[in-house]
Order: structure tokens, then sequence, then C-alpha cells
């Protein structure tokens, strides 16, 4: 089994907003799902899904970063 390649580089990717384009959604979640395959942490792994949750809060911002803390990282 290959082992997760947790090196993040900061690069320019692009941080989601919320927007309520479709278009900005669906290119920011390919780069998102692109950019977790080339760290290796693709594919069905519950063992990392903690690592790709935190990945994903750092890509988010305003709006979505609150949606996501609320429905995904602290649920009651």
């Amino acid at each position: 089994m290959d082992k997760p390649f947790f090196k993040l580089e900061r690069n320019n990717a692009a941080k989601y907003s919320g927007s309520s384009k479709m278009i900005d959604l669906e290119e920011w979640l390919a780069t998102t799902v692109n950019r977790l395959a080339l760290q290796r942490l693709g594919r069905s792994r519950p063992e990392i899904d903690q690592v790709r949750v935190m990945l994903l809060l750092e890509q988010l911002l305003r709006a979505a970063h609150k949606w996501m803390l609320r429905h995904v990282t602290h649920i009651n």
C-alpha cells in the first residue's frame, strides 16, 4: 500500500469561497481532487479521511469555510 505523501507545497491553488456559479465549484473541485491524487491522498481510504478534511478546510474561504466547519467538522 502506498503511504500518503504529506509534504504540502504552498502554491497558488485557488480557494473556494462559496460562489453561486456552478463553474467555479466544478473548477475548484477538479483542481482539489487532482491535488489530493498527486499527494497520494485519493481513493477510498478511511484511514486518511481526517487529513483530507483538514486539507479541504485550508482551501475554503468565507461562506464555504463556515459551512464546512458547521456541517462536516463540528457536527453536534
